[in-house]
């Protein structure tokens, strides 16, 4: 099943068509789960940036630390990663070792965009909010779903997404309109790490 799911996707998307005859969309369960060898969300992770070309990606991700893997789909093409600021990220006022996990992940992504001059990356700020945002917009092709698109993801964690490619034209403004709200409240990252957050990163980047 997660091979055909894939192969189908990789099909629809080459043509930019939902390829079907009955009805304007096509959804596809893509799983997750290393343990298995199953990794369908890397793999339409990687065909849809390689198929972009020079066309721009907006990706959305709570915790972003991409595997080499995932650095390297997202260098195929140009990128723009909205990621939660330190203040906006889920462990954000944790006690002890927690307390230092939003210095990590920006570490990281500082670490990530040093790497990859095609990424943009971005900061949401909204004031009383959290981020925990997740998915990817190209077109008219739309994955949603648990992954973050991390190490996490690609080496640990059971993770379930959906892709979504569809000729709708209310749908295709539907999802344009979240990734257009999220950039609205979205800045050029900042460094927001204190200093021993490069020294902890290479200990500590497998578990983010």
């Amino acid at each position: 099943f997660g091979t055909n799911a894939v192969i189908f996707l990789e099909a629809v998307v080459s043509t930019q068509s939902t390829g079907r005859t009955e009805g304007d969309t096509s959804v596809f369960p893509l799983f997750q789960i290393p343990y298995f060898h199953l990794r369908q969300i890397d793999e339409a992770l990687h065909l849809i940036l390689q198929r972009a070309r020079d066309e721009e990606v907006t990706i959305a991700s709570g915790y972003f630390n991409p595997s080499q893997k995932q650095a390297y789909s997202l260098s195929q093409t140009t990128t723009r990663v909205i990621l939660p600021s330190s203040k906006l990220n889920g462990f954000h006022g944790g006690r002890g070792l927690k307390a230092g996990i939003p210095d990590l992940y920006n570490a990281a992504a500082l670490r990530c965009g040093r790497r990859n001059p095609k990424m943009q990356l971005l900061q949401y700020e909204r004031e009383g909010w959290s981020f925990h945002g997740k998915g990817l917009w190209h077109r008219n092709t739309t994955i949603l779903g648990s992954s973050n698109f991390n190490r996490r993801a690609d080496g640990r964690d059971f993770e379930l997404s959906f892709a979504v490619v569809t000729e709708n034209e209310s749908l295709k403004d539907a999802l344009e309109d979240e990734r257009e709200r999220l950039l609205f409240y979205s800045s050029p990252l900042r460094k927001e790490h204190r200093p021993f957050a490069f020294i902890g990163l290479p200990f500590m980047s497998s578990f983010l």
